[in-house]
């Protein structure tokens, strides 16, 4: 089968190796060894600490072409594929390690022998292994080797009855109790929802109905950072393209390269398709787009605003059973619509991401892609790019990508651009007292100390422009509001996805499922509300379908724009 040497996997797995085996050397020169794997056939190999081995995988109908597997010097492995059904790295220290979203996994036993690992590893589709895997491994492990995510992988049981009603009630207390912007949801009856959900969770015996009632419930809250998630049989493969909102219509915004099917009956199906980059979808096997939307999407997503909703809601317009076909009604422009058709499966197409290598754009102009808070990796690249800034007249910040993490990250960035403490968020938390309570008192909130950014020694204090997007969330949320109220820097681009707080995380729900309840309200520090609505840019930019079309990033343009100008008064 064809064999690819993504460039990807070596540059993640050498990302990884950097953060975990500090001075072995580049991951390319690394790979100790190739070996083939059949799916249901156990396979044999030796590894040593800080090596790889490549696996090339046979034919198999969820898109695996390859992956990475890797010990560590603490006796976990490491999972990576760039290819396939997604691309991540994951860490297993248990037995079991899903492949992208499929319904398959690899079950793994190894012994070691100082820095020699001998593995079996089994890449198999059969639920009732992957299920007996899995409860093998302890709940010390759990984080790490259960990563679980996707539908049809393990056998589970129905929870009982008693079961169902109890995680509901737990839940729905936590709520009543914790939920901070019940304020904001007027309309909606708290108690009156414990009334209408019992029968509901009474009556979906089997745990992917429980959980679908659940993920429904907590959906009237209207938050991103409170959410329930547990067993699912609902499907995950799509067809090769996707799709987001733009200009207020449901497009598509990438097709998989024909080459990356094995399949040559999939390639011409997709080759008769002739989809195009900005052609419309109107309607799926004959319903028009906007009632699936309202019908059987929109009701189960816990969003906190419309653009939160559409990032949410796209990727799942498409999705079926693997094998299936689906039918789509699709414009392109001013055309005539035309039905086309095509085949679910596992393998997936991207959006390009609208960045660009760190580093000098222009003569003055420093661009710095800051795509996650989840580490310091981030901070510390921008750290890295200071000698070059203070050459430089102005910087551009782009945090479209960014989803969040720790505020910290993004408060270290900062603490280079400013020469005065700069306030963070305004925060409040409800503080419930039973004793006022039964005194008829109203219920109270804790007001929490907003946190301050200080200067690093030696700051840079020219003019910085900051790119927003949808996608922009939770930490970079934040970190927004400290440059924007601070008038530290200009945001351009569109508003953000307008969800940030501090959830708190209920374990322990039948089979395995857990919950997000945000507890924290946030406010930029004039008391200016963002959650629920975005953080707005100052100047506003909303990409089109022909920017689209034209692979331009209107965004990116009209900073650099306004960087011009700002440098040359």
């Amino acid at each position: 089968m064809p064999r690819s040497r993504s460039p990807h996997v070596r540059r993640s797995l050498a990302l990884l190796l950097a953060a975990h085996l500090a001075g072995q050397g580049p991951l390319h020169e690394k790979i100790a060894s190739e070996v083939d794997a059949a799916f249901e056939t156990p396979v044999s190999l030796e590894v040593r600490t800080g090596t790889a081995v490549r696996v090339d995988v046979a034919a198999n109908p969820f898109a695996i072409r390859e992956f990475l597997l890797m010990p560590d010097a603490s006796g976990s492995m490491w999972f990576d594929y760039g290819d396939g059904p997604t691309s991540k790295a994951a860490r297993v220290t248990g037995a079991l390690e899903q492949l992208g979203y499929a319904p398959c996994a690899a079950l793994a036993k190894w012994t070691r022998n100082g820095d020699v690992f001998t593995c079996t590893l089994t890449l198999t589709a059969d639920r009732d292994a992957i299920t007996a895997a899995s409860l093998r491994i302890d709940s010390g492990e759990l984080v790490w080797a259960k990563q679980l995510r996707t539908t049809g992988i393990l056998n589970y049981p129905d929870p009982s009855e008693a079961e169902r009603l109890a995680g509901f009630v737990r839940l729905w207390s936590e709520a009543k109790h914790n939920f901070a912007f019940f304020e904001r949801r007027p309309e909606l009856d708290w108690d009156r929802v414990l009334v209408e959900w019992l029968p509901r969770v009474q009556s979906a015996t089997t745990a992917s109905a429980y959980y679908r009632e659940l993920e429904q419930c907590f959906a009237l809250l209207q938050d991103g950072h409170t959410d329930v998630s547990g067993p699912s049989d609902r499907p995950t493969a799509a067809p090769p393209i996707a799709l987001a909102e733009v200009e207020g219509r449901i497009v598509v915004t990438a097709q998989l390269d024909a080459s990356a099917l094995d399949d040559s009956a999939l390639r011409d199906e997709l080759a008769a398709a002739d989809l195009h980059i900005g052609d419309e979808l109107l309607a799926i096997d004959g319903e028009p787009v906007a009632k699936v939307l309202k019908d059987r999407i929109h009701p189960f997503l816990c969003a906190s605003t419309p653009q939160h909703r559409s990032l949410l809601a796209c990727p799942q317009l498409l999705r079926g059973e693997v094998g299936t076909k689906v039918r789509m009604t699709v414009r392109t422009g001013e055309q005539a619509e035309r039905d086309v058709s095509l085949t679910r499966g596992y393998r997936s197409a991207r959006a390009p991401r609208l960045t660009r290598p760190n580093g000098e754009v222009e003569a003055g102009i420093v661009y710095v892609a800051l795509d996650s808070f989840g580490s310091s990796k981030a901070a510390e690249a921008f750290e890295g790019l200071l000698p070059l800034l203070r050459r430089s007249k102005g910087l551009v910040l782009d945090v479209r990508n960014n989803g969040g993490g720790d505020t910290k990250h993004g408060n270290r960035v900062i603490s280079w651009l400013t020469d005065k403490p700069l306030s963070g968020s305004h925060w409040r938390t409800r503080e419930y007292r039973p004793a006022f309570r039964a005194w008829g008192r109203p219920e109270g909130w804790h007001r929490g100390e907003h946190e301050k950014v200080l200067p690093a020694d030696d700051p840079w204090l020219g003019p910085v422009l900051v790119l927003t997007g949808p996608s922009t969330f939770s930490a970079a949320e934040d970190f927004l509001v400290v440059l924007k109220a601070s008038g530290r820097a200009r945001l351009v681009g569109e508003a953000t996805g307008g969800s940030t707080g501090q959830p708190l995380v209920i374990e322990g729900l039948p089979l395995g499922g857990r919950a997000r309840i945000c507890t924290k309200w946030d406010t930029f520090p004039d008391g200016t509300e963002f959650v629920g609505v975005g953080v707005l840019p100052d100047v506003e930019v909303h990409p089109t379908v022909a920017d689209l079309v034209a692979g331009r990033d209107t965004v990116f343009e009209r900073g650099l724009a306004e960087m011009r100008a700002t440098i040359a008064k």
